[in-house]
């Protein structure tokens, strides 16, 4: 028997999983982001090494054990010059287990749609697409860094334009609705500048703080918020144009489009007005068949030469 262990590596948190050829999951991890940019190369390392020892542990496994290791690191591929020290780092971790490393868009691309050709779209705490098309070329769009008011229709992007129409509505430049008297309830904000306080000098506008601050938006969509709604729409509108960039760069006729992140756990707010932007372009929206981090467990199954059948994919499936 052989074992494979998938890592997925986010903005907010990394999950570790090992499998055996059949699909059947034997452990599970989870640790805190291995982005590089938010925890440091050493952080990557001491991440990986706690979610690898903690797996191996629970498996009573070692690293010679492990046949083949897929590792997502968030951040990957984005500056060129630091591919070389995420690699080292995540070397210092995996030791002895044969390993390829990739952006998280590659294991997310790979789960969504069981390995078949199409369309990723990512919008967790960052956004980013990437899609394959039936020739086996490949292209990435989207996940500029935040602070060039990139990650467009993200969670950090979502709540970020959350708290400026709260600052647009503190002072009368646009018409109060929920929105404003709900952050002041629930962020107990007795003066708007509060808010300045807590989110740019207590959170030091950090992007996973923000982030987790789009749970409110989700909230308040539910209460019909106008000024929310118009936010989820804009937030679908950038996702599409992420998604239009792939497929005409990779010259698609057709394209099946899957999803991953937070984000889409609102549901039809966010995928609603997505199919609606998405109606110039010959595409299906559909639902995710195996998450990012079994999508890791499946590319570590491929580069160690396991054939991908559709009876693993359902293993995986159900596990």
């Amino acid at each position: 028997m052989k074992y494979f262990l998938g890592i997925d590596g986010g903005g907010t948190k990394t999950k570790f999983l090992i499998t055996d050829d059949s699909g059947t999951i034997i452990s599970e991890s989870i640790q805190p982001t291995s982005h590089y940019l938010q925890a440091g190369f050493d952080g990557v390392t001491k991440v990986l090494n706690d979610g690898i020892d903690d797996c191996l542990s629970q498996a009573n496994l070692n690293r010679n054990q492990i046949s083949y290791c897929f590792a997502a690191c968030a951040g990957y591929g984005d500056i060129i010059d630091d591919d070389p020290k995420i690699e080292q780092s995540a070397k210092n971790a995996l030791q002895s287990i044969p390993f390829t490393i990739g952006n998280d868009n590659e294991n997310a691309l790979a789960g969504s749609l069981g390995g078949k050709p199409g369309i990723n779209i990512i919008a967790g705490t960052g956004s980013i697409g990437m899609g394959i098309n039936e020739h086996n070329e490949s292209y990435r769009s989207g996940g500029w860094h935040h602070a060039f008011l990139g990650d467009e229709g993200s969670a950090y992007w979502i709540a970020s334009n959350m708290l400026r129409l709260y600052t647009r509505q503190s002072d009368h430049r646009d018409k109060k609705t929920m929105l404003y008297s709900y952050l002041n309830e629930i962020m107990n904000w007795t003066n708007d500048s509060d808010m300045l306080r807590d989110c740019v000098v207590a959170m030091n506008y950090d992007r996973t703080q923000i982030a987790a601050l789009a749970k409110h938006a989700y909230i308040l969509a539910q209460k019909n918020d106008p000024a929310i709604l118009s936010v989820y729409d804009q937030a679908a509108k950038e996702l599409s144009d992420i998604i239009k960039a792939i497929y005409h760069t990779l010259h698609m006729e057709y394209a099946k489009v899957s999803y991953s992140g937070g984000v889409f756990s609102s549901g039809s707010y966010i995928l609603e007005p997505l199919r609606k932007h998405l109606e110039d372009i010959n595409i299906d929206l559909v639902e995710p068949v195996l998450p990012p981090d079994k999508g890791s467990v499946l590319l570590a199954m491929k580069y160690g030469n396991i054939e991908i059948t559709d009876k693993l994919i359902s293993k995986l499936k159900t596990a």
